[in-house]
């Protein structure tokens, strides 16, 4: 019987301990399947994942695509039915053959479908590797994010901004213009907004630039780099966040971070 090779290590290490339980239940179900049709760019926006699940059975791949489907822990499930792979196995070269099933789902399903699968394996546990969605290529390069544009003016320094069509975002709109003094937090600045609201969709990870709203902290916040609790690269807040927009030119922003900076938004 050949060798299973470990996709993880070629790929990404296994999120699911980093993702974490699902608690969502139903809630979380309905937040995945109110999306079916979007764009890929729709996708970067709301936290999906393209989770990878090899197995050396093309039979098994089937029905693992089935059953995460069936069971709504996944909007679609594409399998490759036959991947060649050409390893070093620490003493020699070793070539073997795959099935990969490639799953869209998003965060708050992750665990709940790492249990699906599990399942319907049994003993033969796959590798399973979750791979966060952060760019598209739909639109044309240098194209402007779709939404309401900003200034966004941190100390000395202007750049533009955009707010996606949402409601929380509709909430921030109609409080601007808006002054404030900001939090800082490693390289993520927050202040507080009058504005209550609960997350429509929450991301335990950012994209750099990524304007989002804390609903703990009754919060505006803006990631214009790593937190510190940030690990490998992904940007994470402290609890999850709404994104809601974003800066054109974080780079620029992050040398006028200090704690007190005065912060202008308007349209």
């Amino acid at each position: 019987m050949a060798k299973r090779v470990s996709v993880g290590k070629r790929l990404a290490h296994d999120m699911e301990g980093r993702l974490g339980s699902s608690e969502a239940g139903r809630g979380g179900v309905e937040s995945l399947f109110r999306f079916f049709g979007i764009t890929d760019s729709e996708m970067v926006k709301h936290g999906f994942l393209l989770t990878v699940i090899s197995t050396l059975e093309y039979e098994e791949a089937q029905k693992i695509a089935r059953e995460v489907v069936k069971r709504k822990q996944a909007m679609r499930a594409d399998i490759m039915p036959r991947v060649s792979s050409v390893l070093w196995n620490g003493e020699e070269v070793e070539e073997t053959e795959e099935s990969f099933v490639l799953v869209m789902t998003k965060e708050d399903l992750f665990a709940d479908l790492v249990k699906v699968v599990k399942r319907v394996c049994g003993k033969n546990i796959p590798e399973i590797v979750a791979l966060p969605i952060l760019r598209d290529g739909s639109g044309d390069v240098g194209e402007k994010v779709e939404g309401t544009e900003l200034e966004v003016t941190l100390g000395e320094v202007k750049s533009k901004a955009w707010l996606y069509e949402s409601d929380t975002a509709a909430r921030v709109l109609e409080a601007l213009p808006m002054t404030s003094s900001v939090n800082v937090w490693g390289d993520e600045i927050y202040f507080s907004v009058p504005i209550t609201k609960e997350l429509e969709n929450g991301k335990s990870a950012v994209n750099l630039g990524d304007i989002a709203y804390w609903p703990p902290a009754k919060a505006v916040c803006i990631f214009l780099g790593q937190t510190p609790i940030s690990n490998n690269g992904i940007i994470k807040p402290l609890t999850p966040v709404e994104v809601i927009g974003k800066v054109e030119n974080p780079e620029a922003l992050l040398g006028q971070v200090r704690q007190g900076q005065i912060i202008n938004l308007k349209c």
